[in-house]
């Protein structure tokens, strides 16, 4: 798979989708309050992607990688994504080889859409 490069930063506002949030699972499932906000930065700027100008922000080369998927509507807050990401790893059983020290939240759609929502839990796969 080929490496694209993400926008990494800690606040969103008024931004492309989907919206990649990494979160740390505790030992009891709840989110760990550090966690980590990207943004793919579109093809067209991946060869030379611009400088933020915001110490804040940084631009971070990811390779590429395979993830296992659910897919799920509705808005999507912490409680949600930790009920479905529990639904994925039921899914996925014991000997699915993934990261369970982090886990990727992707909300697709802007808060003002109410209806057709699509947001996704990404388990990494770890490597056979």
């Amino acid at each position: 798979s080929q490496s694209e490069h993400y926008f990494v930063i800690c606040e969103v506002m008024n931004t492309p989708v989907p919206i990649i949030f990494t979160v740390f699972p505790r030992d009891d499932g709840s989110l760990n309050r550090r966690l980590v906000a990207a943004l793919r930065i579109p093809s067209s700027f991946q060869i030379a992607p611009p400088t933020p100008t915001d110490s804040s922000i940084r631009i971070e080369e990811r390779p590429g990688m395979t993830v296992y998927v659910l897919r799920f509507g509705g808005f999507a807050g912490e409680s949600e994504f930790r009920a479905e990401a529990l639904r994925l790893m039921c899914t996925l059983g014991d000997s699915a080889p993934f990261h369970r020290k982090q886990y990727l939240c992707c909300i697709y759609d802007p808060p003002i859409k109410p209806y057709g929502r699509r947001n996704e839990v990404w388990f990494l796969q770890d490597e056979p």
